[in-house]
């Protein structure tokens, strides 16, 4: 098993189930996109350039994975069929990352854990700029989003009952912005059993404690503080064979997910330093392994985060196969990684992770960027999100001629001779697009004067949605005809969301426009998702226009 990492690796089989080189995204990722149905192998698409506007620079809206430190791995059981139920959360923006384990009947675990992922990120992406240096003020924005996306996960399991009793664990890691450029202070959060590990000089600490069933029993007393680490010949002498019994049979019980009603999120300030390795979990890791186990591989590893997410899956799968040993647990494994290094010719230069500008785009392209056209930045976005949902879809073969030229990655993949190194490109570049179309979509936005809205997730009754598909589908066609100036299309009523007034500059019309057609766009996901999902919503619309 190999890890999706900065050095073009990738997990060695897709969390999905499919053939290998045949899943768009072998990570749990974002949300469900409106044409994934339909999606068409690239045998019959044409073979056609991802970059839509020749005189836009090509752009990696992160630092250069062969520059970052960051090491991702994640895979699916082996016995218990369905899907990955783990998700990886690596959001370089708001430099975040962690892993959420997902809980619940059939398909829920997996939508459990990935839309917790996407409301944390959107909730962090609200931060204001004004407290991203203040550990304490992160702290509480943390929790907060944590706990909005708990109840927006609970809202979601009362509307379906397909999704009944769904939650997700989740592990955190916050790099707190710092004046030096280079992160000082990590805030680390925590639900359930995922865990937050760092290791420094050496030296392995557990940065959570579980929310779980044996960790309740030790903070009582009736069982030694390391019960859960049974299979340690230290550890096994402490235990009566009663509590070992406990320990074989309840050590999957937790206390706290999120989702769940009166979840807690259990909130930590730690300081960071140089050559600091911070690293989460999924009991996928930890059950399997001890932490004895653990700290050896981190310290072999400790120089390369790809390569200790890596060793850190292959060994516990290992062991998961071990019927013989105790810890043997088959589950879906994940690890998620992050170095923080300075240089060493002065504090905070040169730090290893993320670069923390508030734009991951290097500042010379994002100016490119912003002095680009309306047309020409929603083009791009149009485009990359088009490609993106062509190859969402499981199963569908990633065409080479889709991967975009930027960094080299189309070149890289027609050089791989890996099934783990073209998945590792693929994913780059999934990266790459989707975080491009969003940062087009900002700038649009910030001329327009008006930020996006953030309830396009929000479910719908199919009747109201089906009604306000085709009143979005005819405003679209209104709002892409040629020919159209913005004032007759503000006057025609095709333009509600993004308006102007008479100061307004011509750019900043066309502007207004072109984040009116992305604003129609993405409505027309949303009534499509819940048209797919069927009868199962509950909650109306009040806002939709």
């Amino acid at each position: 098993m190999s890890p999706h990492s900065e050095q073009f690796s990738a997990p060695a089989t897709c969390p999905h189930g499919n053939e290998p080189g045949k899943c768009w995204y072998c990570e749990k990722g974002g949300p469900e996109t409106e044409d994934a149905a339909d999606a068409k192998p690239p045998e019959a698409q044409e073979q056609r350039d991802e970059t839509p506007v020749e005189d836009l620079p090509s752009v990696i809206v992160e630092q250069e994975l062969s520059q970052t430190t960051i090491g991702i791995a994640t895979e699916k059981n082996e016995t218990k069929g369905g899907k990955n139920e783990d998700a990886v959360l690596v959001d370089h923006r708001t430099r975040t990352y962690g892993v959420l384990d997902g809980m619940g009947g059939q398909a829920a675990g997996e939508v459990a854990s990935s839309k917790a992922t996407q409301f944390i990120v959107e909730g962090l992406a609200r931060m204001p700029n004004d407290i991203r240096q203040d550990g304490a003020r992160v702290a509480e924005h943390l929790q907060r989003a944590i706990e909005q996306a708990s109840e927006n996960i609970l809202n979601m399991a009362g509307a379906d009952p397909e999704l009944a009793g769904m939650g997700a664990t989740a592990s955190i890691i916050h790099l707190v912005e710092h004046s030096s450029g280079a992160p000082r202070e990590a805030i680390i959060a925590n639900v359930g059993d995922s865990r937050v590990y760092r290791l420094r000089r050496g030296k392995l600490e557990l940065l959570t404690k579980d929310q779980s069933f044996l960790q309740n029993l030790i903070d009582k007393g009736a069982l030694p503080p390391d019960a859960d680490q049974i299979g340690d010949a230290a550890a096994d002498a402490r235990l009566t064979e009663q509590q070992r019994e406990i320990v074989r049979n309840r050590r999957n019980v937790v206390t706290g997910a999120v989702g769940a009603r009166g979840m807690r999120v259990d909130v930590t300030r730690v300081p960071i330093e140089s050559d600091d390795v911070l690293f989460a979990t999924s009991d996928g890791v930890h059950d399997n392994l001890t932490d004895r186990e653990i700290a050896g591989i981190a310290q072999q590893c400790a120089d390369d985060p790809a390569r200790l997410s890596a060793e850190l899956a292959r060994v516990s799968r290992e062991r998961s196969r071990d019927t013989a040993n105790v810890r043997h647990k088959d589950d879906d494994i994940s690890a998620v990684a992050v170095r923080v290094r300075y240089a060493e010719d002065g504090p905070g230069g040169g730090m290893e992770t993320p670069t923390s500008e508030p734009s991951p785009i290097p500042a010379e392209t994002l100016a490119a960027w912003r002095n680009a056209s309306a047309t020409k930045l929603e083009q791009a976005a149009v485009e990359y999100r088009r490609i993106l949902d062509e190859t969402a879809a499981e199963g569908t073969v990633v065409h080479p001629n889709s991967i975009s030229r930027a960094y080299g990655m189309r070149d890289a993949y027609f050089a791989a001779t890996t099934n783990a190194q073209r998945r590792a490109i693929v994913q780059r570049d999934r990266m790459y697009k989707t975080a491009a179309a969003e940062t087009a979509d900002d700038i649009l936005a910030q001329r327009a004067g008006k930020p996006f809205a953030d309830n396009y997730g929000d479910r719908l009754l199919p009747l109201r949605a089906e009604e306000w598909l085709q009143k979005y589908e005819a405003r679209l066609r209104t709002l892409e005809q040629e020919n159209q100036t913005p004032e007759a299309l503000l006057d025609g009523g095709a333009i509600t969301h993004f308006t102007w007034d008479e100061r307004a500059s011509k750019e900043q019309a066309e502007a207004c426009v072109a984040a009116e057609r992305e604003h129609v766009r993405r409505r027309i996901r949303q009534m499509r998702q819940s048209l797919r999902r069927g009868p199962s919503g509950t909650r109306e619309d009040r806002s939709a226009a």
